[in-house]
C-alpha cells in the first residue's frame, strides 16, 4: 500500500482529487500514477519474449540505460514515447526475442506503477478557511506476465483482481 499525505492544498486542488477519485468510482477502476521521486531503476521488468512481439512497455518514464534479453545487453531497438498502455513509453525491438526471454531495463526517472484507491471515502482535514491537508491511500496492483494463467476477464478483457489487487484465477471449464 502507497500512503500519500498531501499537505496544504487549495480547495481546487482538493476538489480536482476528489473529482478524479470520483471518475475512478472509488477503489473500483485503476489507474496508473508515477512514482513522486526521480531514481534509478535497476532490472525492471518489461516481459517475457514469445518470438513474434517486438513492442514492449516500460515500467517508467525517463531515460534508458540498458535493456536486456535474458540478462545480456541488448541495443537493437528503438524508444516510443507515450505510444503504449495508458501512454506509457516503450522498447519496439527490431527483431522479435525469443519465446520465453526475459527482458529487462535499467532507467533513471519516474517509475510508472498501476493502482486503484483503497478506501471507498478521503481523509481531509481542514487547517484554514482556504487550505486543506488531505490523505490517499492506493494500492499497488501487480500486473501479470507471460506465460498467464487463465484468469477472469471483464467485457474489455481487462483481468479481474481480488481486493488484494492480484488477479483472480478462473477455476474449471
Amino acid at each position: 500500500m502507497i500512503l500519500y499525505k498531501v499537505m496544504e492544498l487549495s480547495v481546487s486542488e482538493r476538489d480536482m482529487i476528489y473529482e478524479f477519485y470520483q471518475n475512478r468510482l472509488g477503489i473500483w477502476e485503476p489507474f496508473w500514477f508515477f512514482d513522486f521521486q526521480e531514481r534509478k531503476w535497476i532490472d525492471q521488468h518489461l516481459g517475457y519474449g514469445d518470438g513474434l512481439e517486438t513492442t514492449f512497455d516500460l515500467p517508467g518514464d525517463g531515460t534508458i540505460a540498458a535493456v536486456y534479453v535474458d540478462g545480456v545487453v541488448n541495443a537493437n531497438y528503438t524508444p516510443s514515447d507515450g505510444t503504449g498502455e495508458g501512454g506509457a513509453d516503450q522498447i519496439i525491438f527490431d527483431t522479435p526475442p525469443i519465446a520465453n526471454s526475459l527482458l529487462t531495463a535499467d532507467f533513471t526517472g519516474l517509475l510508472r506503477i498501476k493502482g486503484r484507491f483503497k478506501d471507498d471515502k478521503l481523509t481531509e482535514e481542514i487547517t484554514t478557511k482556504d487550505l486543506v491537508n488531505f490523505s490517499v491511500s492506493i494500492l499497488e496492483l501487480k500486473t501479470a506476465s507471460y506465460p498467464v494463467p487463465p484468469y477472469l476477464r471483464d467485457v474489455n478483457d481487462n483481468i479481474i483482481t481480488g481486493v488484494d489487487g492480484m488477479p483472480i484465477e478462473r477455476v474449471g471449464g
